[in-house]
């Protein structure tokens, strides 16, 4: 099981999308409240907090509703880099224990190469970046052999126009139709280097393509500009609403 933390990304439309805002690093995301619909009916509930040490993450913690602890990821740091990070998932019904260790590699401040130990099952991860400091591509390897790639391809303002993802037993083409012009909360949450892996940008987006399969998303902000709410819905009735609190 590799996990990849949600991806948003930003606009190709330098008038009407252009980031216009700065980010106020000086107030934390604290809290999520995420709800998954299955036409209209709730089917899950589940409740996100971060803690903080130097003001840098060191702790997520994802609970149910009924308080049952779901996923607890401890981060460390070397210099104010992210190091690594601990996604521990404790025994649900019906599912298996999992614990995921990521050691983060770096080459200045970009991060370079990623060393995960999925239970056992160790996969290397390595990105090449263009002359812009962009993520361009990533090959993961395993006992030597290439199982999967991934490639992101960018509009000439630095935008994420589009990401692919190819192995041998799937392939996924991800397409960035339109964006909103306000902050992206992750930039309150993690390191540039960090961001620039996940292709985590600075605005959030109103649609993406999966394959062919759209899904849309809407937004309330605060005075800050950073999403307090979040409507995302997808195909066969499936609909999420996250709710974000800030301090």
């Amino acid at each position: 099981m590799i996990t990849v933390i949600g991806i948003v990304c930003y606009s190709n439309s330098k008038k009407e999308h252009e980031l216009i805002l700065k980010p106020n690093k000086e107030i934390k995301l604290v809290k999520k409240t995420v709800k998954e619909y299955s036409f209209e009916v709730l089917k899950s509930e589940q409740i996100v907090n971060y803690f903080y040490e130097n003001d840098l993450v060191s702790k997520i913690e994802t609970k149910s509703k009924n308080g049952d602890l779901v996923e607890v990821d401890t981060i460390k740091y070397e210099n104010r880099k992210i190091k690594e990070m601990i996604m521990n998932f404790p025994v649900l019904k019906n599912q298996y224990p999992a614990l995921i260790k990521k050691v983060f590699n770096y080459k200045g401040d970009l991060i370079i190469s990623i060393n995960t130990d999925d239970s056992g099952r160790k996969v290397l991860e390595e990105l090449t970046y263009n002359n812009l400091d962009q993520a361009v591509s990533a090959k993961l390897t395993e006992d030597d052999k290439i199982i999967a790639e991934k490639k992101y391809y960018y509009f000439e303002n630095g935008n994420l126009s589009k990401q692919t993802y190819s192995s041998d037993i799937s392939k996924s083409v991800f397409r960035y139709k339109s964006y909103d012009n306000r902050n992206n909360s992750f930039g309150l949450i993690f390191s540039d280097a960090f961001i620039k892996i996940n292709i985590i940008s600075k605005n959030n987006a109103l649609l993406i393509s999966d394959d062919g399969k759209k899904v849309s998303y809407e937004y309330e902000y605060n005075a800050d500009n950073y999403p307090v709410k979040i409507i995302e819905k997808g195909v066969d009735g499936k609909k999420s609403v996250t709710t974000i609190e800030y301090e």
